[in-house]
């Protein structure tokens, strides 16, 4: 074999690996695969999209003219959640983010599977929206916000809350949506993402009086740190109040709640992110799905 061993899916995901082998493969044969995964003997990939979370080892026979070599993959497939939540506060005067009494209890909340907000949701009010991100790709990323009134994005550089950095924010936004360049602040720097690494993510938005009202974020998975444009819609975040980190990895779900004061749970993330280094190499031929970047995106 002269593909890596080690590889990270996602459930939900598109997953492609393609085999490959020196001395002149004849033939391959694949065994024990996660459900949701086909081996495409035409093309010697294993593809398709993962439906469970946990580590598989599979099996993986080459044979030539000479013999058969065997080969292990370990695949590691990740189950991120599929929601972030979203605290709204109503009545709320003013179009400064500042003016979101973030420190009462909201008016309502609830669940959103995609960071974009509901347009023309009402006038004067405030909302907070927050989870986490796991990048599919190791790699540099543009962060992109757009809103109306005012908005900010903030990223921490881990899963931490009490670590978040803004990382992009607009003051006055208009009611035409997903307008990107009205000001500079409105993309982030470079951020250095590492893939399977949970980060934490919040949007907090501010609305005033009149139609219009929308936020959205995007992000674009950048080399070279060239483009202008955003990527794909971000989505698929763990659940705020209740999430399993790595699910299937350790199998420990823990409260938010917990985070902030639970030592345990602060050297629990250490030990995966420790473990996740052994699985950073991987391959996706399906760029550009949904949670995916892609190269480039007519925005619309």
């Amino acid at each position: 074999m002269t593909t890596p061993l080690n590889a990270i899916a996602f459930v939900g995901q598109p997953f492609s690996y393609a085999i490959a082998a020196a001395n002149t493969p004849r033939s391959y044969e694949v065994t024990n695969l996660p459900s949701g995964l086909f081996f495409d003997s035409t093309n010697n990939v294993i593809t398709g999209i993962p439906n469970v979370g946990g580590t598989f080892v599979i099996g993986i026979n080459v044979s030539n003219i000479v013999g058969v070599g065997a080969s292990l993959l370990s695949l590691r497939v990740i189950d991120t959640g599929s929601s972030i939540s979203r605290e709204v506060w109503t009545g709320v005067t003013g179009s400064s983010v500042t003016n979101i009494p973030v420190n009462m209890p909201p008016s309502a909340s609830n669940t959103l599977g995609t960071l974009e907000g509901i347009s023309n949701f009402g006038d004067n009010y405030g909302e907070r929206v927050r989870g986490y991100l796991t990048a599919p790709v190791t790699g540099n990323y543009y962060f992109w916000i757009a809103a109306n009134n005012a908005a900010e994005l903030w990223i921490s550089n881990d899963g931490e809350p009490v670590n978040k950095v803004r990382r992009a924010y607009i003051t006055k936004g208009t009611t035409t949506s997903r307008v990107w360049n009205l000001q500079a602040s409105q993309r982030s720097l470079w951020l250095a993402l590492r893939a399977g690494q949970r980060y934490y993510i919040e949007i907090l938005h501010k609305a005033g009086k009149g139609p219009g009202d929308y936020w959205s974020v995007r992000w674009l998975l950048d080399p070279v740190g060239t483009n202008t444009v955003p990527g794909a819609i971000v989505r698929r975040r763990e659940n705020k109040y209740v999430f399993s980190i790595f699910r299937g990895l350790m199998g420990r779900t823990i409260k938010v709640a917990e985070a902030r004061s639970d030592r345990a749970l602060r050297n629990y993330d250490s030990s995966v992110a420790t473990i996740m280094r052994s699985y950073e190499t991987w391959s996706c031929s399906a760029i550009g799905r949904t949670g995916m970047p892609r190269k480039s995106w007519p925005p619309s």
